[in-house]
């Protein structure tokens, strides 16, 4: 059996074995993939929005001011009255999310470098190691991030990390903050943790080796067989087995793609060491080192941006994790460490990674500063009852681990950016940003929560298609740049302000 065919096998077959995270944590379901025109959303080009004329010439366009919120965004700008409505495609051209879900490459920007780095690896579990790099081109970044990708099931490595670079305008990041982006892919296209089976004890190879899989998968009456519905119960993909089943291969062939697959099979520390190691070799090759180390990530890639920062805090200035949640386990582990700058976006009717915990970690903790009777039986799933005085005894990762964390207190301070205010839409609902007066702790580090009153299980300010800024997964959110208004919250919360 070929090694293409070995590698390609691995990459499915633990993509269908995938959950979102372990022990509870993670961010809920499958994510579905959504239809090619699904997504509404959309991009400043389509109707003239605060884009202007729709979104540059690829070389720039009309760069915002550097003095204007757009330019470096702050809550205390919105406070002091500034227009601080996105200005969305002033540095690359919008792809109209025409690459869907599927880019194999990161669109081409003017004076962006995109370097695709993949290849066999002895120091990960998955024995190879593949990431993306998007560089200023012959420009000096002023800081690393490291960007993790939402789940992609099935999903070659690269695929994934090319999508996610186009869907979250990460070339738009590097031209509009002057950094370097490292977007690591994940084995099968998604940051799991549910280690594969024993396969190998289950089925045996003994002298049943030599039995033609044909023979084995086509038995039983009406295809009730035992070895189908073991494979079809852990999700493999059987379709993909065509090409064994043509060429005659057997029960020991299977057990022999199945051995192979073992080592594929790792934990959350298996996967949280590959992203620091395709992060550190991309330093090596790129350099970047001494420069403030960011780490950001959707959903799926939220959850190890938050566990990476919880466990390795000395490796990680400030994280910002979007529609993602740990399970109680992990936050609890994660209180006292020492500080990280912390950047929380949510939004509230999240059906995937509830807002308010459920399953998982709550987000903000104690009483959110929306009504309550948007929580009370509403979208995310919330029973009726659930009442004020409940939702204030309730914890929160913002409340009662990462502010706590960065010795924060005194007065919680709220901006308001209001619903529509970048003309694209207004399903999402107001967008609040909160942080503590004070941050007491060396480094200057704080706590940034900024809650999508309205909003979906998104990235807020992604690149879809254009139409209703609406998509499976709920409203979108396009008065917060969670690409660029998130970078600069990072580079406040790590104490670089």
């Amino acid at each position: 059996m070929n090694n293409a065919f070995r590698r390609a096998f691995a990459v499915m077959v633990i993509g269908m074995l995938a959950a979102c995270g372990g022990d509870g944590g993670g961010s809920g379901a499958d994510e579905p993939t959504p239809p090619v025109d699904d997504g509404g959303g959309g991009n400043n080009g389509g109707d003239g929005g605060s884009g202007g004329d729709g979104g540059g010439d690829s070389g720039g366009g009309d760069t915002p001011d550097a003095r204007s919120c757009a330019g470096d965004f702050g809550p205390d700008r919105i406070d002091e009255g500034e227009d601080c409505a996105p200005v969305y495609h002033a540095f690359c051209d919008s792809t109209f999310g025409d690459g869907a879900f599927l880019y194999e490459e990161t669109p081409p920007c003017d004076g962006v470098t995109v370097e695709t780095v993949t290849g066999d690896s002895g120091e990960t579990f998955a024995g190879f190691l593949d990431y993306v790099v998007l560089r200023p081109t012959g420009v000096a970044p002023r800081a690393v991030v490291t960007s993790l990708h939402f789940r992609q099931i099935l999903r070659e490595p690269a695929t994934a990390a090319h999508t996610f670079a186009a869907q979250m305008r990460l070339a738009e990041l590097v031209r509009g903050r002057q950094v370097m982006v490292i977007l690591p892919g994940a084995p099968g296209g998604n940051w799991q943790q549910t280690p594969l089976p024993g396969l190998i004890d289950t089925i045996g190879t003994g002298g049943l080796a030599g039995i033609p899989l044909l023979d084995i998968l086509g038995g039983g009456e009406g295809g009730d067989n035992p070895l189908l519905g073991l494979l079809e119960g852990l999700g493999l993909p059987i379709g993909l087995l065509d090409d064994l089943l043509s060429s005659g291969g057997t029960l020991g062939d299977l057990a022999d793609v199945l051995d192979n697959l073992a080592p594929l099979a790792g934990s959350a520390d298996d996967y949280l060491e590959y992203i620091r190691i395709a992060r550190d070799d991309a330093l090596q090759r790129f350099g970047g080192a001494d420069l403030p180390q960011f780490v950001s990530g959707l959903s799926n890639g939220g959850l190890y941006a938050m566990r990476l920062a919880c466990r390795y805090p000395d490796e990680v200035d400030a994280f910002m994790s979007v529609a993602g949640a740990v399970s109680a386990t992990e936050a609890e582990a994660c209180m006292g460490q020492p500080p990280v700058g912390s950047v929380q976006v949510h939004g509230v009717n999240d059906t995937l990674s509830p807002y308010v915990g459920v399953i998982t970690y709550p987000i903000r903790g104690g009483v959110p500063p929306i009504p309550v009777d948007l929580l009370d039986g509403g979208s995310v799933g919330i029973g009726d009852g659930l009442t004020e005085a409940v939702l204030g005894e309730q914890p929160g990762l913002f409340l009662d681990v990462f502010a706590p964390n960065n010795a924060c207190g005194g007065e919680l301070r709220e901006s308001v950016q209001p619903a529509g205010v970048a003309g694209m839409g207004e399903q999402a609902g107001d967008v609040v940003i909160e942080r503590f007066a004070e941050c007491s702790n060396a480094a200057g580090k704080q706590s940034y929560m900024v809650t999508i009153t309205q909003g979906g299980h998104n990235w807020p300010g992604y690149d879809a298609p254009s139409g209703q800024p609406v998509n499976l997964f709920g409203a979108v959110s396009y008065d917060f740049d969670a690409t660029l208004f998130g970078f600069d919250l990072m580079w406040r919360a790590a104490g670089l302000d």
